[in-house]
């Protein structure tokens, strides 16, 4: 289960910046090891990196970003990777990204993309529309 979680989050977090901080990256490859179990603090991520909480703050801010920011991109990233598995349930989705109540992932989801995760599986499996005009209708 741990090597597919890997191979998930490597897949989701491929689309970010490439121009990113070495502690950024190593702060996103933590991360998708933690959020099970809700066990993705700041403390937590510290500990295995190997330094203080005071001092992961501080070096993400010197990267340009706060560590909940860096959570909630990595959190929907995951999410949206997940949701493109079908066979994922919602439910088993909120707890491999470290929520209690799968509501309160609904709401998250919702509040990234403007849209339930159940909307965004229904729109990922619906063929999408080409940039090419139509019967006289532009794209």
């Amino acid at each position: 289960m741990n090597d597919l979680l890997r191979r998930y989050a490597e897949a989701a977090l491929a689309d970010h910046p490439k121009e990113r901080g070495a502690l950024r990256s190593a702060v996103e490859g933590v991360l998708p090891q933690l959020l099970p179990h809700a066990r993705a603090s700041i403390s937590n991520v510290a500990k295995r990196l190997a330094m203080s909480t005071r001092t992961l703050s501080r070096k993400l801010r010197e990267e340009g970003v706060a560590f909940t920011e860096l959570l909630e991109e990595t959190r929907a990233a995951l999410a949206k990777s997940y949701l493109a598995e079908r066979d994922l349930p919602v439910s088993e989705i909120a707890w491999l990204l470290g929520y209690r109540e799968v509501s309160s992932f609904n709401h998250a989801f919702k509040r990234w993309t403007d849209m339930t995760p159940r909307q965004f599986r229904l729109a990922a499996a619906s063929p999408q529309p080409t940039n090419t005009p139509k019967g006289g209708r532009g794209g």
